[in-house]
């Protein structure tokens, strides 16, 4: 499978973002980022630490603003 159509989202997976923004949420975590890239946790990881995908600290955990998650998207699609 090609890094375009593992980055792109599926209808459902769009709408469920979407479902989230409406619903005032703006951060997701490493873990649903992971299920929706379908990428490793040490992916996750390494795109957090290289930056990559910004993201934040909240207590122990990290968040990732879906802003920049579908910015992430966006830009792997465009850089093919």
């Amino acid at each position: 499978m090609s890094q375009n159509s593992q980055m792109a989202l599926t209808t459902n997976e769009a709408a469920g973002i979407q479902d989230l923004e409406a619903a005032g949420v703006k951060f997701l975590t490493s873990k649903q980022v992971q299920n929706l890239l379908q990428v490793s946790e040490a992916t996750i990881s390494r795109m957090i630490v290289d930056r990559s995908i910004a993201s934040m600290k909240v207590g122990s955990s990290r968040r990732i603003p879906i802003a920049a998650y579908k910015k992430y998207v966006q830009q792997a699609m465009a850089n093919g």
